[in-house]
């Protein structure tokens, strides 16, 4: 996946977290720390290590299943932004 559609990635999710229903602070917390780290990942002209790109994956997954039954527009968005995580390195 192309640069430009993760950062659209990053933007929807943004928007869902800021739109829809109000999330558990912790949850909110490490999506935001989450999509920080994607973004400073994006700045640098060196790829991620392969833990660093892993790790930023599980975290999004746990956030996502932590989501499923109360926010599923959220969930959504986290599923494509981790689906547009691994494209690029499979």
């Amino acid at each position: 996946m192309e640069e430009s559609q993760l950062r659209d990635r990053l933007t929807e999710l943004h928007r869902e977290l800021e739109a829809g229903p109000e999330v558990h602070e912790e949850t909110r917390r490490l999506l935001v720390a989450i999509t920080d780290d994607i973004r400073r990942m994006l700045q640098r002209p060196e790829a991620p290590t392969s833990s660093e790109h892993e790790s930023m994956i599980e975290r999004l997954r746990a956030a996502g299943r932590n989501l499923e039954s109360s926010h599923p527009k959220l969930t959504t968005a986290v599923s494509q932004l981790v689906e547009a995580l691994t494209r690029p390195f499979q």
